[in-house]
Order: structure tokens, then C-alpha cells, then sequence
């Protein structure tokens, strides 16, 4: 799947050529691997989670050009409050750096319910090999609103240009895109 990013926003809200995902419950992973060599000073790519506000685990690239893995969500500090145009990506974790065109895979571990309880968290992990995951960030709580996503939580697979940088025109391929929804420790179900 190749994204193009020719315009800008500041968030992912706002952000075009995204693909969602519903997310089912008790337990869901969402992960894909991306080839981000071609992405511009100031893109924002990855997943991200969508409820009444949204985190995302992904890679940015700084001003120069060079590329990282990072953890954030919207910047009103995941208040709840739904996000607007003005609302900007909050980096909450930055990882290791991304050389040349190696690519980078990402995944999102969603907690619904566990032992007859609401949880709804969600957490973040990213991997250079594809089978070594290391966590980023903190455990992230989602909040329900049918407002802002009709069905609760959401997987979205986005790319985001922020408004304050020139709409230099870029892409990015998502290699894969697995969804799995766990029935136990032992079970798993990839949809």
C-alpha cells in the first residue's frame, strides 16, 4: 500500500490517503512494516489508534532529513477533548534512528477487557528485524466516543505532512498490514 502526501495538516484527523481499521475486542493487534526512505523533513508515519483522541507509534523525520522511530499522541495530553486542526502531534518517546532503507515494522497490542473488566488500553512496539519488539512510550487509555469514529477505537495507517512545513510531496510504502484479534494466550485469529 503507497501513500502520497501532497497536502498538509497537523494531525491525523485531518490527515488524507489513510486506511482504517475496526478493532474488535477482548484483545487485538494491529502491525505493518514500512519503508520510510522516501519521507521528507517533517513527515509523521505509522499507526495510530483513534477513539475520542489518538496515539500513534511511527517514524518522523527532523528537519535534516534523518529519521526516527517515536511514540506520541494528540498534544491536549490525551485529555479526552476530540483533536482539531491547530492540534499537533506530542512526541511522548523517541527511538533509535532509521538508516538507509531499512525497514521499519510497528505494532499496537489493544487490551479491551481482561478477567471480566473494562481495560481499554493500548500499547506500542516497534522492531528493525521484524521479530525483536521493543515497547515505546507509555500505555496508552482510549476513550470511547461513537462521535468521532462511529464504533469506538479505530486502526488507522496514516501518514501526516504538519502545516508548518512546505507541501514538499512525498510517499511512503506500507509493506504489510496484519490484523489479529486474540482469543487466548494460546489462540489467535489473524483476520
Amino acid at each position: 500500500y503507497r501513500i502520497k502526501n501532497g497536502t498538509t495538516c497537523n494531525n491525523i484527523w485531518f490527515a488524507h490517503n489513510s486506511l482504517t481499521q475496526r478493532t474488535v475486542g477482548p484483545k487485538f493487534t494491529s502491525e505493518t512494516c514500512i519503508l520510510t526512505n522516501n519521507m521528507k523533513p517533517g513527515d509523521y508515519a505509522g499507526l495510530a489508534v483513534v477513539s475520542s483522541h489518538y496515539g500513534m507509534v511511527g517514524v518522523k523525520c527532523d528537519e535534516n532529513g534523518n529519521r526516527y522511530v517515536f511514540q506520541g499522541n494528540n498534544s491536549n495530553d490525551n485529555s479526552g477533548k476530540k483533536a482539531n486542526a491547530a492540534d499537533t502531534v506530542k512526541e511522548n518517546a523517541v527511538g533509535e534512528q532509521i538508516e538507509g532503507d531499512a525497514p521499519v515494522y510497528l505494532k499496537m497490542e489493544y487490551v479491551f477487557s481482561e478477567n471480566n473488566r473494562r481495560v481499554d488500553k493500548v500499547n506500542f512496539f516497534y522492531s528493525l528485524d521484524g521479530s525483536s519488539w521493543k515497547k515505546i512510550g507509555n500505555e496508552f487509555s482510549l476513550g470511547f466516543d461513537t462521535g468521532t469514529t462511529f464504533m469506538g477505537a479505530r486502526t488507522i495507517i496514516g501518514f501526516v505532512k504538519p502545516i508548518r512545513y512546505p507541501p514538499n510531496p512525498s510517499f511512503l510504502i506500507f509493506a504489510c498490514i496484519i490484523i489479529t484479534k486474540v482469543i487466548s494466550a494460546h489462540a489467535r485469529v489473524v483476520l
